[in-house]
Protein backbone atom coordinates (compact mmCIF):
# COMPACT_ATOMS: atom_id res chain seq x y z
CA UNK A 1 0.00 0.00 0.00
CA UNK A 2 1.08 3.69 -0.79
CA UNK A 3 1.41 6.03 1.78
CA UNK A 4 1.66 9.87 1.27
CA UNK A 5 3.08 11.46 4.28
CA UNK A 6 1.73 15.25 5.15
CA UNK A 7 4.76 16.55 3.77
CA UNK A 8 4.49 15.12 0.54
CA UNK A 9 0.50 15.89 0.57
CA UNK A 10 1.15 19.70 1.71
CA UNK A 11 3.55 19.73 -1.35
CA UNK A 12 0.48 18.72 -3.64
CA UNK A 13 -1.90 21.00 -2.32
CA UNK A 14 1.15 23.89 -2.93
CA UNK A 15 1.13 22.18 -6.09
CA UNK A 16 -2.51 22.46 -6.96
CA UNK A 17 -3.02 25.89 -5.55
CA UNK A 18 -0.50 27.41 -7.56
CA UNK A 19 -2.29 25.82 -10.58
CA UNK A 20 -5.65 26.68 -9.98
CA UNK A 21 -3.80 30.25 -9.68
CA UNK A 22 -2.09 29.90 -12.71
CA UNK A 23 -5.66 29.36 -14.79
CA UNK A 24 -7.12 31.51 -12.74
CA UNK A 25 -5.03 34.76 -13.73
CA UNK A 26 -5.18 33.19 -17.75
CA UNK A 27 -8.76 33.37 -17.58
CA UNK A 28 -9.37 36.49 -15.39
CA UNK A 29 -6.91 37.85 -17.97
CA UNK A 30 -9.24 36.55 -20.93
CA UNK A 31 -12.30 37.90 -19.51
CA UNK A 32 -11.16 41.10 -18.08
CA UNK A 33 -8.45 42.29 -20.22
CA UNK A 34 -9.47 46.13 -20.21
CA UNK A 35 -9.29 45.92 -16.53
CA UNK A 36 -6.88 44.27 -15.65
CA UNK A 37 -4.26 45.66 -18.20
CA UNK A 38 -2.45 47.87 -15.52
CA UNK A 39 -2.18 44.88 -13.10
CA UNK A 40 1.25 42.94 -12.36
CA UNK A 41 1.30 39.34 -12.66
CA UNK A 42 1.80 39.64 -8.77
CA UNK A 43 -1.05 42.15 -7.90
CA UNK A 44 -2.82 39.90 -9.70
CA UNK A 45 -2.28 36.11 -7.73
CA UNK A 46 -2.29 38.40 -4.59
CA UNK A 47 -6.15 39.16 -5.71
CA UNK A 48 -6.91 35.39 -6.33
CA UNK A 49 -5.36 34.54 -3.09
CA UNK A 50 -7.49 37.22 -1.29
CA UNK A 51 -10.56 35.94 -3.33
CA UNK A 52 -9.86 31.97 -2.35
CA UNK A 53 -9.44 33.68 1.51
CA UNK A 54 -12.88 35.59 1.61
CA UNK A 55 -14.52 32.88 -0.74
CA UNK A 56 -13.51 30.18 2.05
CA UNK A 57 -15.20 32.26 4.51
CA UNK A 58 -18.48 31.85 2.68
CA UNK A 59 -17.93 28.26 2.07
CA UNK A 60 -16.87 28.82 -1.60
CA UNK A 61 -14.23 26.02 -2.26
CA UNK A 62 -14.75 24.61 -5.53
CA UNK A 63 -12.54 25.50 -7.86
CA UNK A 64 -15.71 26.87 -9.97
CA UNK A 65 -17.47 28.69 -8.13
CA UNK A 66 -13.92 30.37 -6.37
CA UNK A 67 -13.24 31.66 -9.64
CA UNK A 68 -16.89 33.20 -10.48
CA UNK A 69 -15.86 34.57 -6.83
CA UNK A 70 -12.57 36.19 -8.10
CA UNK A 71 -14.02 37.18 -11.21
CA UNK A 72 -16.85 39.41 -9.38
CA UNK A 73 -14.21 40.61 -7.34
CA UNK A 74 -12.66 42.03 -10.74
CA UNK A 75 -16.28 43.22 -12.18
CA UNK A 76 -17.91 44.62 -9.06
CA UNK A 77 -14.73 45.65 -6.90
CA UNK A 78 -12.62 43.72 -4.53
CA UNK A 79 -14.95 44.64 -1.76
CA UNK A 80 -18.04 43.73 -3.46
CA UNK A 81 -19.21 41.88 -0.83
CA UNK A 82 -19.33 44.50 1.55
CA UNK A 83 -19.96 47.52 0.02
CA UNK A 84 -23.15 47.39 -1.64
CA UNK A 85 -22.55 47.66 -5.59
CA UNK A 86 -24.70 43.97 -5.49
CA UNK A 87 -27.56 44.55 -3.52
CA UNK A 88 -28.09 41.98 -1.00
CA UNK A 89 -24.19 40.00 -1.67
CA UNK A 90 -23.34 40.06 1.98
CA UNK A 91 -26.95 38.86 3.31
CA UNK A 92 -26.79 36.05 0.40
CA UNK A 93 -23.03 35.07 1.06
CA UNK A 94 -23.12 34.81 4.98
CA UNK A 95 -26.52 32.59 4.80
CA UNK A 96 -25.91 29.03 5.63
CA UNK A 97 -28.63 27.74 4.50
CA UNK A 98 -27.77 28.55 0.68
CA UNK A 99 -25.14 26.34 -1.31
CA UNK A 100 -22.23 27.89 -2.71
CA UNK A 101 -23.95 27.39 -6.45
CA UNK A 102 -26.48 29.14 -5.73
CA UNK A 103 -24.79 31.94 -3.84
CA UNK A 104 -22.43 32.36 -6.64
CA UNK A 105 -25.34 32.02 -8.99
CA UNK A 106 -27.15 35.33 -7.92
CA UNK A 107 -23.86 37.33 -7.51
CA UNK A 108 -23.48 36.33 -11.07
CA UNK A 109 -26.78 37.46 -11.73
CA UNK A 110 -25.72 40.84 -10.48
CA UNK A 111 -22.62 41.13 -12.50
CA UNK A 112 -24.96 40.56 -15.90
CA UNK A 113 -27.43 43.17 -14.60
CA UNK A 114 -29.90 41.00 -13.44
CA UNK A 115 -29.29 41.07 -9.93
Amino acid sequence: MIQIKKHQMAAFERLAALDFEARTARRLREHFHAALASVSEDELRRLIRLGIERAAAYDIRSDYNVSLYIGAMVHLGRDFDRDGNCPFSTEILRNAYVDATTKMAYIYACTSGEG
